[in-house]
């Protein structure tokens, strides 16, 4: 995938079981969904993108294959799309809210997306996926 078009999500989570029913509803919108796995490579795609006009949802609190330890390279992955596709490029967070949510995500790598940082275990699937939608400008799921 060298262009994340309009049509285009990708999720970044390592825990996609989690969001099976919001990757589901994302497909019903008509929308691509994309899905990977870790921080590496994640950093790896970004980086062979040419163009973004499509929406990403970037899990916080993501693992590395080159750490031994979960960190919040979340907010690194928002910071390298806001730097290489600049503040259109459309993207959220994704959490588990009873997590401390780091000071620094409101100073670096905020969200380009009006859905800011979103709760993985309190969302609801199928408004949010219209949210996205919405927001891609894709037709709303009947």
């Amino acid at each position: 995938m060298r262009h994340l078009g309009s049509r285009d999500v990708l999720v970044i989570d390592d825990r996609k079981e989690s969001l099976a029913a919001l990757l589901e509803a994302l497909e019903r919108a008509g929308a691509a969904v994309h899905l990977l796995e870790d921080y590496d490579e994640a950093l790896a795609r970004i980086a062979e993108l040419r163009s973004w006009r499509g929406f990403g949802l970037i899990d916080l609190h993501l693992p590395a294959r080159s750490r031994d330890h979960l960190e919040w390279l979340g907010l690194d992955l928002g910071r390298s799309i806001r730097g290489r596709f600049g503040e259109h490029a459309l993207f959220a967070y994704i959490t588990v809210m009873n997590r401390v949510v780091p000071q620094a995500s409101y100073r670096y790598g905020e969200a380009t997306s009006s859905l800011g940082i979103i709760d993985k275990y309190r969302m609801n699937s199928r408004q949010l996926a219209a949210d996205i939608a919405a927001e891609m400008g894709l037709a709303a799921e009947p």
